[in-house]
């Protein structure tokens, strides 16, 4: 397929009440815009494109890490946790959930 007949991808994310807004990198949180380090940046943008399903903890390694870096599983739970409380300032309530020993996911309540 030539460059002008592929159709680009999504130009925003929205789950609930977060909106990524992709090329200018804004996260909307609660009508609040918020600033997102580019890798939590990347590990949202997983958990948005994949709604409502589990996103082990490789996914998001390959998501938001170079292919030539080693990350440790605890690394991406660190980056998580570091994303959980900026959406947890905004939101009022914690966005994601655990699943134990697979990785996370968003949960809308």
């Amino acid at each position: 397929m030539n460059p002008e007949q592929r159709s680009p991808g999504p130009k925003s994310l929205r789950f609930a009440e977060i909106q990524i807004d992709l090329a200018p990198h804004r996260v909307i949180c609660a009508d609040e815009e918020i600033y997102l380090p580019p890798l939590e940046f990347k590990l949202l943008v997983l958990l948005l494109s994949k709604q409502g399903q589990v996103c082990s903890r490789d996914e998001l390694i390959e998501a938001a890490w170079p292919a030539t870096v080693f990350v440790e599983p605890r690394t991406v739970d660190v980056h998580v946790g570091r994303l959980r409380r900026t959406l947890r300032r905004s939101l009022r309530r914690d966005p994601i959930r655990t699943v134990r020993s697979i990785g996370y996911a968003l949960n809308q309540n």
